[in-house]
């Protein structure tokens, strides 16, 4: 009984071995370990343990977060320039200045109406843009006509620096479309006054970020075809062919009378007339500088009021007794 119950469990791993279709171990291979049964059902691997919080290595790549949108920038409110401001480089291009702080320039289109909470507008930089603008302008009419006087060369400047005249160099520059208005300027034309102030406040900007030069150059350029026409509407010459064309229909004549002085320093003597009459006079360092001289003369010999004429009666009496 014992050795027969010894040879079955041998015939019955290997029987059952041939029936799972694993093949038969050699006798010189090493015993199988206690842990593994030697028959049986073979056991499935176990999954991979998963990795928690408390588990080491490095951690599972995470997806990549989206990008945030982003901010939508701050609007620029008085005195503070966006560089991207078309207004501001449209106009900067046409003053022809590159201004290193464009937010004067923001400044001197912002009117008193629609300043900010700290108070700020173009009043202090309009007060500034005056005084250069009075400066540059008179220099210029200094240096331009040396044959003019006190009177003629303020007349000039008063014309140029007018706020007609400001106006019009507004509506050249378009000032009133980039200019930032309260909202009782916006419903309606703008004045001059306020297209003038305007003006002004532009050359001050323009002096605060370059200097005078800068100023200059602009203020030259800007009103260079007033510049023109203040020249020629304020002379002499043009006003008193302007009265005598309305009143006679007929143009004045001027005629060099003389010359004298050395070639460095001549003198010139010029009569304007009128027809076949002489109206008046004029000498100068130059020829237009007599005829200047000249027409001023007539004009004002034309603008004399003329004696009354005697009554008819008197107009027999003997010329003794009309000079008495």
């Amino acid at each position: 009984m014992g050795g027969a119950n010894g040879a079955r469990p041998e015939r019955s791993a290997v029987h059952a071995r041939a029936v799972l279709g694993v093949p038969s171990r050699p006798a010189s291979a090493a015993p199988l370990p206690a842990a593994v049964p030697s028959f049986g059902r073979l056991a499935a691997p176990s999954p991979a343990p998963r990795r928690g919080p408390d588990r080491a290595g490095p951690p599972p790549a995470a997806a990549p977060a989206p990008e945030p949108a982003p901010l939508p920038s701050p609007a620029a409110g008085p005195g503070q320039a966006e560089p991207e401001d078309p207004w501001l480089e449209d106009l900067a291009a046409r003053l022809e200045h590159r201004f290193a702080r464009p937010e004067l320039l923001a400044l001197a289109l912002t009117h008193a109406s629609a300043k900010d909470t700290d108070g700020r507008s173009n009043q202090r930089i309009e007060f500034l843009g005056d005084a250069v603008l009075g400066l540059v302008v008179a220099e210029h009419l200094f240096a331009s006509h040396p044959e003019h006087e006190e009177g003629p060369l303020t007349r000039r400047r008063s014309a140029l620096v007018s706020t007609a005249a400001l106006a019009r160099v507004a509506g050249r520059l378009r000032l009133g479309q980039a200019a930032r208005l309260g909202r009782g300027l916006r419903l309606g034309p703008m004045p001059d006054s306020v297209l003038a102030n305007l003006v002004e406040a532009v050359f001050g900007a323009v002096f605060l970020d370059g200097g005078l030069e800068a100023a200059r150059r602009v203020i030259l350029r800007v009103l260079g075809p007033d510049l023109a026409v203040a020249d020629d509407a304020s002379s002499w010459k043009s006003r008193l062919q302007e009265r005598t064309q309305r009143v006679c229909k007929e143009a004045p004549v001027y005629v060099v009378l003389g010359e004298w002085g050395p070639e460095h320093k001549k003198h010139f003597e010029v009569a304007v007339r009128l027809g076949d009459r002489d109206l008046a006079a004029g000498a100068g360092p130059s020829k237009r500088a007599a005829e200047e001289a000249a027409a001023e003369a007539a004009y004002a010999a034309l603008s004399r009021p003329r004696a009354p004429a005697p009554p008819p009666e008197a107009r027999a009496l003997p010329s003794f007794l009309l000079r008495r």
